[in-house]
């Protein structure tokens, strides 16, 4: 019966060794991967930053740039009128 309580505590000294191995293991591979996930995260920040800013730039230029289409409609509207005047003034149209 000793032998058998020997053998059994033999046994789970083993088992609470390798749960030990097995937790360090784990937690070793937790750390890894928390600093891995920190790394992907630095890199993504900085690159949705650069988007970002890519975008807001676009935004800014397309409204300079709908801004000068209106001026350019409204100058083409006051020529397009100011022609025909003169057409009319030198006779080309009536």
């Amino acid at each position: 019966m000793a032998a058998e309580v020997r053998y059994f505590n033999i046994l789970l000294e083993e088992m609470r060794g390798h749960f030990q191995l097995l937790t360090e293991g784990l937690v070793s591979l937790g750390e890894r991967m928390d600093r891995r996930f920190a790394e992907q995260d630095a890199k993504w920040e900085a690159r949705f930053g650069t988007l970002e800013m890519a975008v807001r730039q676009n935004s800014q230029d397309i409204q300079s740039l709908q801004r000068d289409v209106t001026s350019l409609h409204t100058k083409y509207d006051r020529h397009e009128s100011d022609i025909g005047v003169l057409k009319v003034a030198v006779g080309v149209e009536s």
